[in-house]
């Protein structure tokens, strides 16, 4: 708990520091990861009419 008190202490430290480069940074985290969950959620869609989703794949991933 010791090290973690530490590393956040340090961590604010630097955010206050430089906080443009924090702010960006976290931001493009925050739409990287939006963007990942929108596109699982988009290639997930129930096209057999049950209640178990079929995973759709472009073209251009057939097997």
């Amino acid at each position: 708990m010791n090290v973690f008190l530490k590393d956040l202490k340090h961590s604010i430290r630097l955010f206050l520091k430089s906080p443009g480069f924090s702010v960006t940074a976290v931001l493009a985290l925050a739409l990287e990861i939006g963007a990942v969950i929108d596109q699982q959620h988009l290639l997930r869609c129930p096209l057999d009419g049950g209640s178990n989703p079929t995973i759709v794949r472009p073209p251009c991933f057939r097997l």
